[in-house]
């Protein structure tokens, strides 16, 4: 198996040898948020982040690093059925923290002149933490106590577009879209950030 994966990566080497490969470094600040569904109701947008490293093997293929974290507001399941069945004297959001690290594949489908849109997808490690309220019932009121905290880890499927535009050699401006799919929360951590790029050439 070792022979095989030296054999491929040797391979890719020789195959991308002749092309100048270029790193580029992303950083992106914008929001977050997930689409309503079983897990979240009524989400709301919160504030998120990533940071890329892509290396070009080839001038439309693209090996990218991906860490992206944020966290958005949303109604719990229980919170939304307690509150139609009985009276709360407290009705606080839960909250969702997100923390992926990705390895990515990008193949950029348009390159003209100093415009370009690139499609990737991978597979990285989710980290989701998440704060929701504990509630007491007496006498059929329910009382607001305390906040809990959970959290797990689980692989995950990024799905990503990114809109670019170089404004100089080493500088770019643009944006990027994104979404994870994986098996407790089925698509969640849905992002748009505008970012700034700086390639080393």
């Amino acid at each position: 198996m070792k022979k095989l994966i030296i054999l491929f990566l040797l391979a890719s080497n020789f195959a991308f040898a002749q092309d100048h490969k270029d790193l580029m470094i992303s950083l992106g600040i914008g929001m977050i948020g997930s689409p309503s569904g079983r897990y979240f109701k009524s989400p709301e947008v919160g504030l998120g982040y990533a940071i890329d490293a892509n290396y070009f093997i080839k001038k439309r293929h693209i090996f990218s690093l991906n860490y992206t974290t944020g966290n958005h507001e949303y109604v719990s399941r229980f919170n939304e059925d307690i509150s139609k069945s009985t009276a709360v004297s407290f009705f606080p959001t839960s909250k969702v923290e997100f923390r992926s690290f990705s390895l990515m594949y990008k193949y950029r489908v348009i390159d003209i002149n100093r415009f370009s849109m690139a499609l990737g997808t991978g597979l990285g490690i989710l980290t989701h933490l998440s704060r929701f309220p504990l509630y007491e019932e007496n006498n059929n009121f329910w009382q607001f106590q305390s906040f809990a905290f959970a959290g797990s880890s689980n692989l995950a499927f990024p799905f990503k577009a990114e809109l670019s535009f170089n404004i100089s050699q080493h500088w770019t401006v643009g944006v990027e879209s994104g979404i994870f799919l994986m098996p407790d929360f089925p698509w969640s951590g849905f992002h748009l950030l505008p970012r700034v790029s700086y390639i080393f050439r």
